[in-house]
């Protein structure tokens, strides 16, 4: 997928204004942590976790030049609690950034959905079953979460190392749905298919 359409499709599914994408694009690749990109043909395909880098950052902060302040952030979350088996085990324990990267791995390969569909989640239900919750005041985290009819089936909590939770109650938070992990896998597929057809 080129940067071009990564922006555009992260600026579609979570409401952020495109020249607003584009700038969190581009302080993210400022500072080294998306792929290496030139113009045109030569631009570089994004990756699943170039994808996760930038949804992260619009998730934790309105602000494009606080990108790579909430990236790093939520890359020093690591593993904190989880439930077994299931789906979101397959996730790797080493930050939250890579976990989520894996997911939209995960739903790009049909692993989500088979996943779903082995388990018995109706088509209807699967764009709202598996839920993330980036909890963006210090300490920041990221809860990953499958709610199947009302009930919270899977989860996995990765938090930031070091940080003294707060003593005040009032937390911000944002949440994305499976929506945005789908139109990800739909932008990541399309990409795939025609690069496919070029060759």
């Amino acid at each position: 997928m080129l940067p071009r359409t990564l922006s555009e499709t992260l600026s579609n599914v979570m409401g952020v204004p495109a020249s607003t994408a584009v700038i969190f694009m581009r302080q993210l690749r400022e500072a080294k942590l998306l792929s290496k990109s030139g113009r045109g043909r030569a631009a570089a395909d994004m990756t699943p976790l170039d994808a996760a880098r930038a949804m992260v950052a619009m998730a934790a902060t309105p602000r494009p030049f606080h990108a790579v302040e909430a990236h790093d952030q939520f890359a020093n979350t690591k593993l904190a609690q989880h439930s077994t088996g299931g789906l979101l085990d397959t996730l790797p324990e080493t930050d939250g950034i890579s976990a989520v990267a894996a997911l939209i791995e995960r739903y790009v390969n049909g692993q989500v959905d088979q996943h779903f569909k082995t388990t018995g989640v109706t088509w209807e239900a699967r764009a709202s079953a598996v839920d993330l919750v980036f909890m963006v005041t210090p300490p920041v985290s990221i809860q990953f979460r499958i709610v199947v009819n009302n009930q919270l089936v899977e989860s996995r909590n990765y938090i930031q190392e070091g940080a003294v939770a707060p003593q005040a109650d009032l937390r911000e938070y944002r949440r994305l749905s499976g929506r945005t992990f789908m139109a990800l896998s739909d932008a990541f597929n399309a990409f795939m298919r025609e690069d496919f057809l070029s060759a």
